[in-house]
Formats: structure tokens, C-alpha cells, sequence
């Protein structure tokens, strides 16, 4: 999976390994994480709380190996976000209900 979208790679090893939800994943904007101290901001966790979440080295390599593919997104220049899509600004949830169809239907990202 890691070799073929990037993007779709950096999603899953961020939702496994943090915890987050896809709400969560979806509503980062680029500057909420700072790969250099591997310390993220979720402005709308559960209850409308804000959280810190540690990455480790797996998720920092996903998110720069993805941030490197980014720009050939149509819509990543003008995007805060920190994942796009193709065609819109942000991606939705059944996206990345999607991906995770694709490899399993029994681990769905509510379960990591």
C-alpha cells in the first residue's frame, strides 16, 4: 500500500498509530503539525477539545513522503488542509472508509 498513494498510506499509519478519528485526520491544516518535534494539535477532538498527540518516526516518514506528492494534487496550493483530494479541497470520511475497504472489511478505521 505505502508505494502506491502516498497519501492514502500517511491517512492509515496516522489513524493506527494516533488514535484520532477521521473527523479529526481530516480537519488538520498544515501548520497543526510540526514534524521536527513530532508533536500535533487537534483543534476539534471529541467534545470540541483541543489535544496534543505525539507522532513517531513511522508517522512523521508517512506525513513527508506524502507532503513531497502533495502539490500534484490540483486543489493543494489553495488548501489548508493537510490532506486533500484530487478534485475538492478536503477529503470526506467515505473516502477514507474507502480505503480501508479496499485491504479489509473487517478492520474499519473506528477500530484502531
Amino acid at each position: 500500500m505505502r508505494g502506491k498513494n502516498k497519501r492514502n498510506y500517511a491517512i492509515v499509519i496516522l489513524l493506527a498509530y494516533t488514535g484520532m478519528r477521521i473527523s479529526e485526520a481530516l480537519s488538520i491544516w498544515l501548520g497543526d503539525f510540526n514534524l521536527q518535534t513530532g508533536e500535533g494539535i487537534i483543534r476539534n477532538g471529541k467534545g470540541e477539545k483541543q489535544r496534543i498527540v505525539l507522532m513517531n518516526t513511522k508517522i512523521i516518514n508517512a506525513l513527508r513522503d506524502y507532503l513531497k506528492d502533495r502539490s500534484r494534487y490540483s486543489e493543494a496550493e489553495a488548501s489548508n488542509f493537510l490532506f486533500v483530494s484530487k478534485k475538492n479541497e478536503s477529503l470526506n470520511q467515505t473516502v477514507v472508509n474507502r480505503i480501508f475497504q479496499q485491504f479489509s472489511s473487517k478492520i474499519t478505521p473506528h477500530q484502531l
